[in-house]
This record gives C-alpha cells, sequence and structure tokens, in this order.
C-alpha cells in the first residue's frame, strides 16, 4: 500500500509541476515560496525533488540538439533543482 501523500508532497509536486508547465509554454515559472507552516520535513522533501530534478535533466541533455521539448524540460528540471537546494 502506498504512502498517503503529504501536505508537504502535494505542495511540492504542484510547484513542479507548475514550474514544468510554465517554462513548457513560454511564461516565467512561478518562484517556489517559503513554506508558511515550517514544515520539519520540507529540507528532505526539497532535497528528493532536487535529486529528481536533477536526474531527469541527465536524461534529457543527450536529446537537446534535436527535441525541443527535452531542452525545455531539462532547464526547467536544472531550475527547479536549483530552487530546491536552496530550500
Amino acid at each position: 500500500m502506498a504512502p498517503p501523500k503529504t501536505r508537504v508532497t502535494t505542495v511540492m509536486a504542484s510547484v513542479l509541476r507548475q514550474r514544468i508547465l510554465a517554462v513548457h509554454s513560454g511564461e516565467s515559472a512561478p518562484q517556489l515560496v517559503e513554506n508558511p507552516a515550517n514544515s520539519p520535513h520540507l529540507k528532505a522533501m526539497a532535497k528528493v525533488c532536487a535529486e529528481i530534478c536533477k536526474s531527469c535533466a541527465k536524461k534529457c541533455e543527450p536529446h537537446i540538439d534535436h527535441l525541443e521539448v527535452c531542452k525545455a524540460c531539462m532547464n526547467a528540471c536544472k531550475e527547479c533543482a536549483d530552487a530546491c537546494a536552496q530550500a
């Protein structure tokens, strides 16, 4: 059985989805904001998010010269990884 989603998981997934969709559509990505609940899990979640984004960017990199979607995804993931690393 999968563990239940926490508020932080839901918020991080939503922010990540918004950032990727914004970059893919040519808009500026919304900025991450400080968690008002000051969750003790925020740093751990941000670390996981950063690792996932780094891994995704690495997988996209070989394709950026011939697939625009991979270039946009790679850039969004690198930006998200940097933002998560600062959380």
